[in-house]
């Protein structure tokens, strides 16, 4: 049985580790120069967005100099992501079809074991930057031009080879849903229909919509404009929508597309144009400055969003008691319409039609709910079509939802359809970085080669990672992190192999993490980081801009913003003196860094290694080098301190350059890649259609009828007699009965 453990590759990194990595310190890895800059990669992004912006810039930096390998163990790692196809999987996002008009649709592939597994019934897609797409047209044409004519002459003849558990098809189109307008862009369906056509269509739709909203066309069923909106819902989607709303929080421009249209005075109304982006650089320009200070709007509260994650009574109370249901639209995402929150609807809806007009049902849900599904039956069964807006079949994998409507709504309505066309433009340019960048300076791929490495073959493997954010605006990343790969990693067989999945119910193999902690921005977990015993993977993310003198000048003026500079220039060093402390412990000495010959290796640059990457950031290195000195020197002033940290605990760097709807695109897509990469190179399958959350459902359905039989009994006056204990799967044992049973004594 072929799998990974049984490779030639994987036998030589798990000798690698166990012979020439374990006896290794970061602190002497770090000083070769050569090393710690051929570890930190670069991605510099130019991609055109739609108003006057022009280019939008964006960077996304990681830095691996901190892990516990060596140049030699990334070639090893870059072998094994050979032997399980991850250059393939790449090119097969460029074959799937995103080429000229005139290409021969790609033939879609069912594995000969699984013909009826749900994922089957959707391609390959794939993802060209924009300029490319011509490139590499006449290659691909002449490529499914072949395919199609072998096809005619032995049909019966798989077009892939049927050992791989995953063939070029993919099963899922979630590139496609940010993949551009107007370029002439094509992904294909296994039928051969060009998925863009529905989903840009829907772009119109939800654009239209929003400023519909956003310009008081669309009002509350009392005539009052709509100020807040409700996202209902749980899963991949709604966590990725959380961060994106975390992270706008602190961002100029979205704070100030937050409050369009809410101010009614002429002078606001009139600057108003239709392109939000380019009013903004209208506003900024006659002002001669980039401060919100004076802008239109500036003193208008903005719009609100607000979630409603889970069916806790109090949460639901506690929300709609600070809301006017007059200026509130619910917004219910049920990707499945079997999840709970939908107890969770009924209670908004419940609250609007007795805060509004109980008379009057459809008129207020028509004006103050919106339902978001992936499930035919339920669409079909609302009243009013325009009220409901229905992801596509082809996209409907619970993890890679996050560039669906489920995001793009509540985003348009509250900051408008520029923010998101940004958002969509960011993950697009992800997409292109993934396909067309070489595994070695490609970021997906090396954080994702870099977590199997810290799975399963350094020292004592650790188990998932710590993401601590270091700036407020990240606060939701860890998250949304955790949630994906939750989702995506989680499996433990494939749906074309049962004879592994029995394999491995009774012989467990090496596994996939897919444990994913909050750090928190607060460090609570510096002492078990630095101290216990059981080394723990941790990756640390920051954003370089945060916009600080945006969004503290109006309230704390020239002077206080010299505190605020301070604190910020505090907060890098507490960055890399977090992760310094983790990788050389209190026993670095400072005079050990200024030695700059070591064998030759720290007097080079690392240039020749670094030639084929993006440019960095402008004194990167003498930054962190400075920062580092820095803190020895610290630890040296501070001989008293009792506790003491032992080092060469792994750690890896990932910061952006300015958190915007943009970067928030990036950062998903980078996320949902990686993600991706693992499960592939662990033959998981990725793009499960449930939710973990569905797999209680049966169970918790049952222990709802249970609850209710024991509130009858009590009514009564006498003892339930359900004690048969493990007669079927819905049974209940001892302990839940009587617990249950206390819980119906409490609630009445």
């Amino acid at each position: 049985m072929n799998t990974i453990t049984a490779s030639q590759a994987w036998a030589i990194l798990k000798r690698h580790g166990r012979d020439e990595i374990a006896t290794l310190r970061l602190e002497d890895l770090c000083h070769d120069k050569e090393r710690v800059s051929s570890l930190v990669v670069v991605h510099n992004s130019a991609t055109p967005v739609s108003g006057e912006g022009g280019n939008h810039n964006g960077m996304i930096l990681i830095d691996l100099s901190r892990q516990r390998m060596t140049l030699e163990t990334l070639n090893h790692l870059l072998r094994l992501s050979v032997t399980r196809g991850i250059r393939q999987r790449q090119s097969s996002r460029r074959r799937g079809s995103i080429l000229s008009t005139s290409h021969v649709p790609y033939q879609h592939y069912q594995h000969p074991n699984n013909n009826n597994h749900p994922n089957n019934n959707s391609s390959s897609s794939a993802s060209s930057r924009h300029g490319n797409t011509s490139k590499h047209a006449n290659n691909n044409n002449n490529h499914h031009a072949k395919q199609q004519q072998q096809q005619q002459h032995n049909p019966t003849k798989p077009q892939h080879n049927q050992a791989d558990i995953f063939p070029d098809v993919m099963p899922s189109m979630h590139l496609a849903l940010r993949a551009p307008k107007d370029q002439g862009l094509h992904m294909l369906t296994y039928d051969g229909v060009n998925a863009l056509t529905g989903i840009h269509r829907e772009w119109d739709r939800l654009e239209r919509l929003c400023n519909s909203i956003r310009r008081g066309a669309w009002r509350g069923v009392t005539g009052h404009m709509i100020r807040n909106v409700v996202v209902i819902g749980k899963g991949v989607a709604i966590q990725a929508l959380q961060f994106v709303q975390a992270a706008l929080l602190q961002d100029e421009t979205a704070i100030m597309a937050s409050r369009f249209g809410l101010d009614n005075s002429s002078s606001a109304m009139a600057a108003a144009t239709k392109d939000w982006s380019g009013r903004l650089l209208q506003v900024r320009r006659s002002a001669g400055t980039t401060s919100t200070t004076n802008t239109p709007h500036a003193n208008v509260r903005p719009r609100k969003m607000v979630f409603l994650t889970s069916v806790d009574p109090l949460a639901a109370a506690s929300l709609v008691a600070e809301l006017d249901a007059a200026s509130t639209m619910v917004i219910s995402f049920a990707l499945q319409g079997n999840e709970e929150t939908g107890l969770a609807t009924a209670t908004l809806k419940s609250w609007l039609l007795q805060q509004l007009a109980p008379k009057k049902v459809d008129s207020v849900l028509s004006k103050h709910m919106l339902l978001i599904t992936g499930n035919d039956q339920i669409a079909t069964t609302i009243n009013k079509p325009e009220s409901v807006f229905l992801i596509p079949e082809h996209s409907r994998c619970e993890a890679f939802t996050s560039f669906s409507a489920a995001t793009l709504l509540p985003l348009s309505i509250v900051y408008g359809w520029s923010i998101c066309e940004h958002f969509l433009t960011g993950a697009h340019d992800m997409d292109c970085h993934f396909v067309e960048t070489n595994p070695r300076h490609n970021l997906p791929v090396l954080l994702a080669l870099t977590d199997v490495w810290n799975d399963t073959f350094f020292g004592a493997a650790s188990s998932g990672r710590i993401v601590t954010p270091f700036t407020r605006s990240m606060n939701g990343f860890p998250a949304f992190v955790a949630a994906l790969e939750a989702q995506a990693c989680s499996s433990n067989n494939h749906h074309t192999n049962n004879q592994l999945s029995s394999h491995l119910a009774t012989n467990p193999r090496p596994a996939c993490s897919s444990l994913v902690l909050d750090g928190g921005s607060d460090s609570a977990y510096d002492r078990a980081l630095y101290q216990s015993s059981k080394i723990q993977y941790s990756e640390l993310v920051m954003v370089m801009n945060t916009q600080l003198k945006a969004n503290t000048a109006r309230n704390l003026g020239a002077q206080g913003m010299e505190d605020v500079f301070a604190h910020a220039d505090a907060l890098v060093c507490s960055l890399f003196g977090h992760a310094d402390e983790m990788a050389f412990g209190g026993g670095a000495k400072e005079d050990s860094w200024n030695n700059n010959d070591n064998n030759g290796a720290a007097s080079t640059t690392g240039s020749e290694a670094y030639a084929n990457q993006p440019v960095l950031p402008k004194h990167y290195f003498q930054q962190q080098e400075h920062l580092l000195r820095q803190q020895q020197q610290n630890n040296s002033h501070n001989q008293q301190q009792p506790l003491s940290s032992q080092g060469n605990r792994p750690s890896t760097l990932l910061i952006c350059g300015k958190l915007d709807a943009y970067a928030c695109g990036q950062l998903i897509a980078l996320s949902e890649h990686r993600a991706a990469i693992k499960a592939r190179i662990w033959d998981i399958d990725p793009f499960t259609r449930e939710a973990g959350h569905s797999l209680k459902l049966s169970r918790t359905e049952q222990l709802r009828e249970d609850l209710q039989q024991i509130f009858v009994a009590q009514e009564m006056g006498v003892e339930s007699d359900s004690d048969e204990e493990g007669e079927n799967t819905g049974g209940l044992n001892l302990s839940t009965k009587t617990i249950l049973g206390h819980y119906a004594r409490v609630r009445s």
